[in-house]
């Protein structure tokens, strides 16, 4: 390029700047600006998002109800409390389960807002983006998020479908911006809903496509099978596996998948995870129920490997992890 064309060019993005007060950058300065990504918690969603979330995005959990959708949003709200930043849950369900949340590693001091209208929650994320003091924002959720123009009104005398759709629309066209700009990551959880018609059971997804244009990641969330034990012919429900399955993805491949295994009295097991993927990369041998690296022998089954790594050789978990992480870098 000429020496006329390029200081041409420079003063164009000069005047640019100071006319229109907009960010106006090279593609690498724009890489180093957005990069960055955030662990979601579960390590086997971290292989198949190829790291986690990305900084700057709107991310979609969506599923049907019991799917995992909020466990999985609070391990991502947990990782961020252990790498020492800050995450927030906007509750629009206003039934936060705040023992469930410490049981799988949030803060006990974490913060849950409560706004009282979508209009006032949009406003709260767009002051929250603006900020640069949060990493994560989880919003619980998208099907109760109710209009200034619902409240007050006579049930079945407004078209609140119409209105949310609406909402969500210009909502998000709204905080994207600032979202992508500021780093911070958002998170709407989404649970299908069946709508019967003349055509049968239809699946509807609260807030339309919008959700669904602005999402940069979109993960759908099922439960494959319970966690029974049995005894005496008897069975007691002990948790789920749930299937975490990226349908959407901007900045990795999408199609990959991921399992959660639950259990309703100590949380999401992590160990499950740990092995799974350890044994998946080589880096973790099995001689029957006892699961092997390399000079050490980790224990007898699941619960052993936890109590070996939780009791002995903490440091050997985050080698594991590092290890893993690596592969997919």
């Amino acid at each position: 390029m000429n020496t006329d064309k390029q200081t041409g060019f420079l003063e164009l993005t000069e005047a640019l700047k100071q006319a229109f007060s907009s960010d106006v950058a090279s593609v690498e300065t724009y890489e180093e600006n957005t990069k960055g990504i955030l662990p979601s918690g579960s390590l086997t969603l971290d292989v198949a998002l190829k790291g986690g979330y990305p900084r700057g995005r709107i991310v979609e959990l969506y599923g049907t109800a019991s799917s995992g959708k909020t466990t999985l949003a609070l391990l991502g709200m947990a990782e961020v409390n252990k790498l020492g930043g800050k995450a927030l849950f906007m509750d629009m369900e206003h039934h936060f389960d705040h023992k469930w949340a410490i049981l799988n590693g949030v803060d006990r001091n974490q913060y849950i807002l409560n706004p009282q209208s979508a209009e006032e929650a949009f406003a709260m994320i767009e002051l929250i983006a603006a900020s640069r003091a949060v990493d994560l924002l989880v919003i619980d959720s998208v099907a109760t998020l109710i209009s200034k123009q619902e409240i007050g009104k006579s049930l079945g005398r407004v078209d609140t479908d119409e209105i949310q759709e609406r909402l969500m629309s210009e909502g998000l066209k709204r905080i994207s911006g600032a979202v992508a700009s500021s780093g911070l990551v958002v998170i709407f959880i989404n649970q299908m809903r069946r709508k019967s018609s003349l055509y049968g059971t239809q699946t509807i997804n609260p807030g339309d496509d919008a959700l669904q244009f602005y999402a940069s990641v979109r993960v759908e969330m099922t439960e494959d099978h319970p966690i029974l034990k049995r005894d005496n012919n008897q069975q007691e429900l002990l948790g789920s596996v749930c299937r975490a399955v990226v349908t959407k993805n901007k900045v990795a491949p999408k199609g990959t998948s991921a399992e959660l295994t639950i259990y309703y009295k100590t949380g999401v097991s992590r160990e499950h995870e740990l092995i799974q993927q350890a044994l998946d990369c080589g880096l973790v041998t099995r001689d029957g129920n006892h699961f092997i690296y390399g000079d050490y022998r980790l224990g007898n089954g699941i619960s052993g490997v936890k109590e070996y790594l939780d009791k002995e050789r903490p440091d050997l978990r985050e080698e594991l992890v590092q290890k893993i992480m690596a592969t997919v870098a």
